[in-house]
């Protein structure tokens, strides 16, 4: 069930209006049957699944956090950890196994199996916990149902954020829907919903269209590039902005995944408001890790960075543009924490305004983030080459709008929309003005307007949301 259909629209408030007619207890009760119920629509034994990664964290972190000794402690931490990375490894890995193998394409061979969605992301949900419980950040077993919920929350099961114990459990967590969060949450989902359907799935027209037959003119090429630098953004970030509405409908505030990304001038910044949730986590579990980092030596820290964006690539994917993808950003990351000190120095001692500065440093990481999209969208290092060649040899004389489809006439004024209030949101006026005046008639308007331009502007065919199949 898609976020941007009305099907979820009538489950979500269903789900709603059951949670506020319960007690908490009930209301739990209620909101994890919703989402192991919401889950079963993907594929019956998806909950299953769900079910077994949940109980074994319960039961290893638990055992964890109370065991006497070191050893014991390892020993159900290390067995935690396996046992949410296994089904992770077999279904995003299998098929590559087996093929190696020389295995018959049949029920029985990975490859025909499916990535089940939402995987990739509870299993990470469930190696923080475990680790946690074993390092004794969590302070004390939490009840069954608030676990079970903090593991099948619908609105974050498909494509996260990755929770945490301090994303869930708190009580500053837990949110009140008055008339100020009802407005917050609808302004949320509405803005989520054009992001992706009038925004993503329009670009994804253009970018598919390049991927299909990426021999082309360099303008074109570019065109192709710009359009899947925008729709994965808007695709992903518009799916979190639906998961963020719902969970405060439902009274469950969910952390930020994205943090104008695009206007980061530097690229550990970009991973820095790029999935954060994920970010995070490849800090704390991966890098922080790493024999040797907490003493910041050299060779440890750089060897770290790389190999920590090398498990980011292989997380998103088995095949090899995604380890190029991401061996590509640990060495972005890793020349900029070298270049750091002389770039702070240059930058404060400089003649050129600031303002001038930030607008080079945001395109230049503009740049090098479109270059690494392609690594990403691309099915193999081939392609991408194909793509690179285009963008390098010629053909870039404009077309002229005449030759133009009014599907690359609309993606065109898209994107340059797109970047238009990327840079007015420096300042955000238009974002703070409607936050700060719930149910304002103008503010309804402009939801009622962008509602109106995705019902005229949804593509023909659905779209699957991109991180779906992580």
């Amino acid at each position: 069930m898609a976020f941007d259909s009305f099907a979820y629209v009538v489950f979500l408030l269903a789900a709603w209006t059951v949670a506020t007619l319960l007690r908490k207890r009930g209301a739990t009760a209620a909101l994890i049957l919703a989402s192991y119920f919401f889950y079963s629509l993907a594929a019956w034994w998806y909950p299953l699944l769900l079910l077994g990664v949940s109980a074994a964290a319960w039961f290893c972190g638990n055992a964890a956090r109370s065991a006497k000794g070191k050893g014991l402690r390892r020993v159900a931490s290390g067995l935690g950890i396996t046992l949410a990375l296994a089904p992770l490894l077999l279904f995003k890995y299998g098929s590559q196994w087996l093929s190696i193998g020389g295995a018959s394409s049949n029920w029985q061979d990975p490859a025909s199996w499916t990535m089940p969605v939402g995987l990739s992301f509870y299993a990470l949900q469930a190696i923080a916990w475990v680790v946690d419980c074993a390092r004794g950040d969590i302070p004390e077993r939490p009840p069954l149902l608030r676990f079970l919920l903090f593991f099948s929350f619908f609105p974050k099961l498909s494509a996260g954020p990755i929770l945490r114990y301090d994303d869930f459990f708190p009580k500053s967590r837990h949110v009140r829907p008055d008339a100020g969060v009802l407005w917050q949450a609808a302004l949320l989902f509405t803005h989520g919903v054009f992001k992706k359907v009038v925004i993503a799935d329009n670009a994804a027209l253009v970018a598919n269209s390049l991927y299909a037959a990426p021999e082309t003119t360099g303008t074109l090429a570019l065109f192709g590039v710009l359009a899947y630098s925008v729709q994965i953004y808007c695709d992903f970030a518009g799916y979190t902005d639906m998961a963020l509405a719902s969970g405060l409908l439902l009274g469950i505030r969910l952390p930020r995944n994205f943090q104008w990304p695009y206007l980061a001038t530097n690229p550990a910044e970009f991973w820095r408001r790029w999935h954060i949730t994920l970010s995070q986590w490849l800090r704390d579990y991966v890098y922080l890790a790493l024999p040797g980092i907490r003493r910041r030596g050299a060779l440890p820290v750089y060897g770290g960075l790389l190999l920590t964006m090398l498990v980011c690539g292989l997380w998103h994917g088995s095949t090899l543009p995604f380890a190029v993808w991401g061996i590509y950003w640990g060495a972005l990351v890793l020349v900029y924490r070298l270049m750091q000190a002389h770039l702070e120095r240059w930058w404060k001692s400089s003649p050129v305004p600031g303002w001038a500065m930030t607008v080079a440093a945001v395109a230049m990481m503009q740049a090098l983030t479109a270059i690494s999209w392609v690594f990403f969208r691309a099915e193999s290092l081939s392609q991408a080459e194909l793509v690179f060649a285009s963008l390098a040899d010629g053909g870039w004389a404009m077309p002229a709008l005449a030759t133009l489809s009014e599907q690359q006439l609309l993606v065109a004024i898209l994107l340059a929309g797109f970047w238009l209030f990327h840079w007015k949101a420096l300042h955000g006026p238009l974002l703070r003005t409607m936050e700060g005046r719930p149910w304002h008639p103008a503010g309804v308007a402009w939801l009622l307007l962008l509602l109106s331009l995705a019902s005229v502007f949804r593509v023909p065919n659905a779209v699957p949301f991109l991180y779906f199949r992580f």
